[in-house]
């Protein structure tokens, strides 16, 4: 049985190890999928509501977008749920799972002659700890729900009235359920994932005055109506407080939606760029993966677009480049050049000694474009961030790139940074004259990820990721060409790239990056919080500083900046740490007098 329900908000944030999600309000690429995955408990029983029916019906009335799928089969241990794991949940593709198994592997079936329970518990364990950590390693959120307890009913002590069941005591037929139950409390708490403790709610409900917990049962195991709304209204408050962080306002202003997470066959999306086309829509271009997670995996270049200023997204991809690397392609800049035409600037990545940036051209606004034309000699590994490529007010493109190979040297973290530079609208490219890198400065630094932009005075400023707890600054003042040794600036940061343009409607820069001034334990070294700050002064000083994201789990970082009429619209990697930070990108936008307010 399947379970349609309509939500609005996204349930990733608050889900220890749940990377994936969607937009579940207005606005959100689809609706989530939840998989109700247990025993007899759970599955669908004649016209009885059982809890994701009830789940519907309370969602869908809150204006929520989930599609709840039910799982559970009649009879199945945790060993059997195993052997289905993968046709019933996996293959579902789904964002969160709901886990309630217990009740069968904990069954002694002392009615045919059985002493033991039907499944050890050290195996249930190792299959709740399946479970969780193969969901973990997807993106791909969960909740254990404990069992409900099981009563005894004249059928039942006749069949199961012998050790080492108590059928004298009224919690007898518990003996051995509440050694599960623990079990999975302790494996919850270890893993780190959201336990619904049903068993200790049907126990409250039953020391109630007035109250029996047999009046949640159909016949002593298996819950009725008021049982499954029981079970309902303990997932429900679980579900909305999950979903309201991700892509509710959160009454701040952002709208947050959860784009791009990883699915089957697609562990990764991240580092992509926006252009806004003549009809008024919005392309926006990224990195699919699929052979893979990490940076040299298999991976092509894909599109979304938006017809509504990016509120809402198609949902299905445009390929616009092919794998045509021996690796992949990747990382993405999109220009609306002068002439009218766009620029698709992409790295295409063969090996650890050859990975260089190309650049496409459109004159038909992205339905066709150019063969490639390679931005960078000699051969080499070059590193230009997505969103990265700038036209200067003269016309020149200017494409700052980190290099950290060449064929038969070794590959170095420490980047030898220059910029690629165009006078001809991308025909033809040179070098910067001057290379920074770690032996040209004070300290020897190690400079990577470069990004540039032209201030009011026609000088550029270069600002560099750094391993030395600060974005790294620099100079040009003939459009490029050479530049001032790199310096510390006020930008404090982990090694983690930062993203600073020019806000049309006021002139000021916008910086986004991982502010590290006075952070805390739980941030420091990671590419979290998430902020926002305002320049007015070109550069030397930032205020107005605001929190996007604070999680500390979180992963946020190679944003692409768009300016779309009175909004900002920022695309970013969004993912948890622990579970793969880069594999999920999410849209988060917000109106340019926000920045000020």
């Amino acid at each position: 049985m399947r379970v349609r329900i309509f939500l609005v908000w996204v349930l990733a944030a608050a889900v220890p190890g749940w990377t994936a999600g969607a937009g579940l309000r207005p606005g959100g690429a689809g609706p989530v999928t939840i998989v109700a995955f247990g025993d007899s408990t759970t599955a669908p029983r004649g016209t009885l509501a059982v809890y994701p029916q009830v789940l519907e019906r309370d969602l869908a009335a809150r204006g929520l977008s989930v599609r709840v799928i039910n799982a559970g089969v009649s009879g199945n241990t945790t060993a059997h749920a195993r052997e289905r794991f993968r046709r019933d949940v996996l293959d579902r593709q789904p964002h969160l799972v709901i886990i309630q198994l217990g009740v069968n592997d904990s069954a002694v079936d002392v009615n045919k002659g059985a002493d033991k329970p039907r499944l050890p518990r050290a195996e249930y364990e190792k299959n709740l700890r399946y479970f969780v950590r193969t969901l973990r390693a997807r993106g791909t959120g969960v909740i254990l729900m404990t069992p409900s307890p099981r009563r005894w009913t004249a059928a039942y002590r006749k069949s199961y009235g012998k050790p080492p069941y108590k059928p004298d005591d009224p919690d007898g037929f518990n003996v051995l359920l509440r050694e599960y139950v623990e079990s999975m409390r302790r494996i919850a708490a270890a893993e780190g994932v959201p336990l619904v403790d049903v068993f200790a709610r049907f126990g409250e409900y039953h020391k109630a005055e007035g109250q029996a917990m047999d009046e949640l049962f159909l016949d002593g195991i298996h819950p009725n109506d008021k049982g499954h709304r029981l079970v309902a209204d303990l997932l429900i408050p679980r579900l909305m407080k999950m979903a309201g962080p991700a892509t509710a306002p959160r009454n701040d202003g952002v709208r947050r939606i959860r784009l791009l997470p990883p699915g089957r066959g697609n562990p990764r999306n991240s580092e992509g760029d926006f252009v806004q086309l003549k009809d008024g829509r919005l392309l926006f271009v990224y990195t699919h993966f699929t052979g893979g997670g990490a940076d040299h995996s298999a991976a092509h270049l894909a599109g979304r677009f938006s017809s509504d200023g990016g509120k809402t997204w198609t949902k299905k991809d445009v390929v616009i480049v092919p794998n045509e690397g021996r690796q992949n392609v990747m990382s993405v800049s999109l220009l609306r050049l002068r002439s009218g035409a766009i620029a698709l600037f992409y790295l295409r990545k063969n090996s650890l000694e050859d990975c260089r940036p190309y650049v496409r051209i459109s004159k038909d606004e992205a339905k066709t474009w150019s063969q490639p034309r390679l931005c960078a000699e000699p051969v080499g590994y070059y590193v230009l961030n997505n969103d990265r490529v700038v036209q200067l007010r003269g016309g020149r493109l200017v494409a700052p790139v980190s290099c950290h190979n060449h064929p038969g040297l070794k590959w170095s973290s420490a980047g030898v940074i220059s910029c690629c530079l165009s006078d001809d609208e991308g025909k033809t490219w040179r070098r910067s004259r001057t290379e920074l890198n770690k032996r040209s400065q004070k300290k020897r630094v190690v400079l990577q990820e470069p990004g540039v932009v032209e201030l009011k005075d026609g000088r550029l400023m270069m600002f560099m990721r750094t391993t030395m707890g600060s974005q790294y600054l620099s100079f040009s003042t003939d459009g490029g060409e050479t530049w001032s040794p790199a310096r510390p600036s006020k930008i404090l940061s982990p090694c983690s790239p930062a993203s600073i343009e020019r806000i049309p409607k006021t002139g000021d820069l916008l910086l986004v990056w991982n502010d590290h001034k006075d952070v805390d334990a739980a941030h420091r070294g990671k590419r979290t919080p998430f902020k926002v700050a305002v320049s007015r002064d070109g550069g030397k000083t930032w205020r107005n500083v605001k929190t996007l994201e604070d999680d500390p789990g979180g992963w946020y970082c190679y944003t692409a900046v768009e300016f779309v009429g009175q909004r900002v619209l920022l695309a970013h990697c969004a993912g948890q740490r622990k579970t793969g930070g880069l594999n999920l990108t999410q849209i988060t936008s917000f109106d340019v007098d926000w920045l000020y307010r």
